[in-house]
């Protein structure tokens, strides 16, 4: 089954965060964040990021604009929630989706989502992108700030997947 990790880089510096995820063998960073910006990380601030994961032999992939937890489109939400019904129903959601499922059924690579949030039953990468992938054969390894993982099934156990309607 294919793989992909996820992962919140928190308050990590960028040296730490490498440490975090080196041991996974990773190739290729794709970043989920609706913005490529963090007001309290200033390691993890667009445009620098690029050109720092290559120096580390990683590629990096904005797709925050297709896959961001916070999408700049009011019909996908109920109110101020995210709804992952009407998400499915968008092509540039899907296309997005899309493209993530064929990059992670390349051997050749081995994807890490990235954004801020560090517990994945608390973010989009754990309960609107993970049921997703889910559904489409791709299995995720969520990994935690102390280096641990949770698979899909404990986020799910944790947030219940009738809860993900809204988000």
């Amino acid at each position: 089954m294919p793989r992909v990790y996820t992962i919140g880089y928190g308050q990590d510096l960028f040296d730490e965060f490498l440490a975090r995820i080196q041991p996974l063998g990773i190739t290729h960073i794709v970043d989920v964040r609706t913005n490529a910006w963090s007001r309290y990380q200033p390691d993890f601030r667009a445009p620098e990021m690029g050109p720092r994961f290559g120096l580390s032999g990683l590629k990096y992939i904005f797709m925050g604009d297709r896959l961001g937890g916070k999408p700049p489109h009011p019909e996908v939400y109920d109110g101020e929630r995210l709804d992952a019904d009407r998400l499915l129903q968008q092509d540039w959601f899907l296309e997005g989706l899309d493209r993530l499922v064929s990059a992670a059924q390349d051997s050749g690579k081995t994807l890490l989502l990235m954004c801020g949030c560090t517990k994945p039953h608390e973010c989009h990468r754990g309960r609107i992108l993970g049921p997703m992938l889910d559904d489409r054969g791709i299995e995720q390894i969520h990994v935690l700030p102390d280096g641990s993982t949770m698979t899909q099934a404990q986020v799910d156990q944790l947030t219940g997947r009738d809860q993900l309607k809204l988000f």
